[in-house]
């Protein structure tokens, strides 16, 4: 297990390696990254890029001010114990204003390939199997979005990945559907961007709510009322199979005056079925960072839990996660202020 935790200030990188019984050893020197630049998205990513079976790390950058050399797209490979080692020219020169990236294998050839989004361009990185990156000829517009999530997922199941942009453009938000015609070209799906309360999207998340199998949206929307007040309506968009989203109309907002900082989905009941999990960042409210949970009633019925609120308040809470932390096949938080 690796452990890496980034800051965006700097683009700085820690590594921690697990040496079996939860006691974290920091291996950051392993890296030699260097001189680093800044980023929007410093997350490093983690994927076997060159097929020997072992996670490798990779890293983008949005801007190379210090360094005329350096490219925006770095690929870091692991020699199956820890060790990294930079492969020189792996990703390209240029990537404009890099915001994000996700992998996928795009052309269905058995390696994975790297989809990154700036505010220009959403480019496909076709890798040659050994952790070399080129751009696809398939390039497409940016829809300058900035709180943006690249997802992929096969929502045709078809058999090949497809992307999901959802994304924050104060002060409006859009969802894009990039369809995938098995050779690694993306194509917008009918319907996108799409409409209605995704409008003012701020954040979502791609998860099956509706019992049917298929990859639906669950996200938060902000809309003013008549009173002036700005409200946060959870929205969830179910789909069809085919690349197309339809608005559930769910009328159950969040309290007044609230922004929602983070979300996740989870069975957090145990009945089998996605809740929607979220905290807010309001320092107004007295509940502010504390996690409020959405049940879900099968059918595409929700309703506001009653055991929520759950935490204690905390300004500016920052980033929620669900995992089984202690194996016992149930839902656990874990909160970062």
């Amino acid at each position: 297990l690796q452990l890496v935790p980034s800051f965006p200030s700097d683009s700085h990188v820690l590594l921690w390696l697990n040496e079996g019984k939860g006691d974290f050893r920091d291996v950051s020197t392993r890296l030699a990254l260097g001189k680093t630049e800044w980023s929007w998205d410093p997350r490093p990513r983690f994927a076997d890029v060159n097929g020997d079976k072992s996670l490798d790390i990779v890293l983008g950058y949005s801007r190379t001010w210090t360094s005329t050399t350096q490219r925006q797209l770095r690929v870091f490979l692991n020699n199956g114990k820890g060790q990294f080692k930079e492969l020189p020219n792996a990703g390209p020169m240029k990537l404009g204003d890099f915001l994000t990236c996700a992998f996928l294998d795009a052309d269905a050839d058995g390696d994975l390939d790297i989809a990154t989004y700036s505010h220009t361009s959403l480019t496909v990185l076709l890798n040659n199997g050994k952790g070399m990156f080129t751009p696809s000829k398939n390039k497409l517009p940016g829809s300058q979005l900035r709180r943006v999530e690249i997802l992929p997922v096969d929502i045709e199941r078809d058999g090949d990945i497809d992307l999901v942009l959802l994304g924050h453009a104060w002060p409006l938000g859009v969802s894009v559907v990039y369809l995938n015609n098995g050779k690694g070209a993306l194509s917008p799906a009918p319907g996108t961007p799409l409409p209605g309360s995704l409008k003012y999207l701020f954040t979502a998340r791609l998860a099956e709510l509706t019992g049917d199998g298929i990859p639906d949206i669950a996200g938060f929307s902000y809309y003013t009322d008549l009173s002036g007040k700005t409200r946060v309506l959870p929205v969830v968009w179910r789909g069809d199979g085919k690349g197309r989203f339809f608005d559930l109309k769910l009328q159950s907002p969040a309290p007044p005056d609230s922004i929602v900082s983070n979300m996740a989905t989870a069975d957090v009941d145990g009945d089998k079925d996605i809740d929607i999990l979220w905290t807010n960042q309001d320092v107004e409210n007295t509940d502010f960072g504390r996690v409020r949970v959405l049940e879900n009633l099968g059918k595409g019925r929700f309703a506001l839990s009653k055991k929520a609120p759950i935490g204690s308040p905390a300004p500016w809470r920052s980033r929620l996660a669900v995992a089984d932390f202690d194996g016992d096949k149930r839902a656990d938080l874990l909160l970062l202020d």
